[in-house]
Order: C-alpha cells, then structure tokens, then sequence
C-alpha cells in the first residue's frame, strides 16, 4: 500500500508486517495510543518528521529501504528501534525521546543524524551498526547513554554532547575518525567508559573526551586510556 497520513491522528496504530510502497508520509501525525510498526518494510521514503508518539512506538526490525525521517518528532513513551535497517539516511535530528531509546543491533547504512536529539531516557545503542557518519553533535543523554559492542566504520561524532547519566563504549569499534570535542558529563571522565574499544585508524582526526586519549598497549595496539591529555 502507500500512505499518506500527514497531519492524521492515530488511535493504537499498528502497521505491523505491512508493506509500504513509495513515500509513506505521517508528517505531524499525532499517534495517541501505541504505535506498531514492528517488522515493516517501507520500500520508498518514510516520513515522520514533527510526528508526536504519546504511547508507546514500536519499530523492531523495521527494514527502511528510503530515507528515514524522524527529525523533530517527539516520542512520549518508549520507542524500540532495535534490529531495524536503515538502508539510506536516518534523521532524527531535534528529536525528543522522553522514555527509553532502544536502538541495539540497528544497521545504519547510510548517515545517522541525531543532532541536538534529546534522550530523557537511558538511550541504548549497543551492538549498532554505523557504516556511514553517525552524527551526535549537541545531543543530550540525561540517563545514560549505552553504545556497547557498536561498530563506527565512518566518523563518530559527539561534539558538544552532554552526557548527564555516563556513556558506555565497551568493546565499539571506531574505523573512521571519533570527535568529543567539547562533550560534557556531570561526574567527570570517570562517567565515560571505553574498555575494550578498538581503534582501527589512530592517524585520523580522533578529539576523544577531556581526561582520555589514544595509547598504545603493550602489544602495539591503539587504546582509549584515562589520563592526562598528552599535547596535541
């Protein structure tokens, strides 16, 4: 089928399974109950730019083939993005997330824009994907923000984000360049985790968190380590 829906309100929507050819469009959409899109594939361009989710929203393993439009949209509840496929650009730039994020083993294909996103909830982003630019500049975490066992094959950038609740990198792996520069937390580097992260590319353009660097092991290996900033 193709949709559009712009500007609708939506009681207890569920899009589950379904099949949506060419641009679907819920532009401003108001979804007042929960909304269920587990397992949908858009096949064109999916619209949800300024939509607001007062329930629940469900996207599990959601197979966006298009370019997916999440900017601006406001998700009241919990919002489940984990296993879904990003095929082309994922905007959710402005977004508001008030209840948990999940977003585990997502692929993002192409770039994921979460710019100035707000994240009241624990974001949780472990084992996710990134093969283009994921974009976190000006993010706010408020309760913790997870990116275990995620891979960054292009640039990872958190310049200017603000980690209330501590980040997580255990065991990411970062093949393009990382840039923190300006990234705040509330307790200190101490609030930052990289144990066991992989660094694939130390001669990029790599400005980690205040406090962290890049250091070789003992075995030649590039590491995230605490301590002083050396002189850049």
């Amino acid at each position: 089928m193709s949709l559009d829906l712009t500007g609708a309100t939506l009681i207890d929507f569920n899009l589950a399974h379904c099949m949506v050819t060419g641009d679907a469009w819920f532009s401003g959409a108001t979804f007042s109950g929960n909304a269920v899109f587990d397992r949908a594939t858009f096949t064109g361009g999916a619209v949800f730019g300024g939509a607001t989710f007062t329930g629940r929203a469900w996207f599990g393993g959601a197979n966006f083939s298009g370019s997916a439009r999440f900017d601006e949209a406001t998700f009241t509840g919990s919002v489940v993005f984990e296993l879904a496929t990003f095929s082309d650009s994922a905007w959710f730039g402005k977004a508001i997330f008030t209840g948990g994020a999940v977003f585990d083993e997502a692929t993002f294909s192409g770039n994921a824009r979460f710019g100035e996103a707000t994240f009241a909830g624990v974001a949780r982003f472990g084992g996710a994907n990134f093969s283009g630019s994921a974009m976190f500049n000006r993010a706010t975490f408020s309760s913790g923000a997870v990116f275990d066992g995620a891979t960054f094959s292009g640039s990872a950038v958190f310049d200017g984000a603000t980690f209330s609740g501590g980040a997580r990198f255990g065991g990411a792996t970062f093949t393009g360049s990382a840039v923190f520069d300006g990234a705040t937390v509330d307790r200190g580097p101490d609030a930052f985790h990289f144990a066991d992260a992989h660094v694939h590319s130390p001669d990029a353009r790599h400005v980690w968190p205040r406090g962290w660097h890049l250091e070789s092991d003992t075995q030649g290996k590039p590491s995230i380590v605490r301590g002083a900033d050396p002189v850049r």
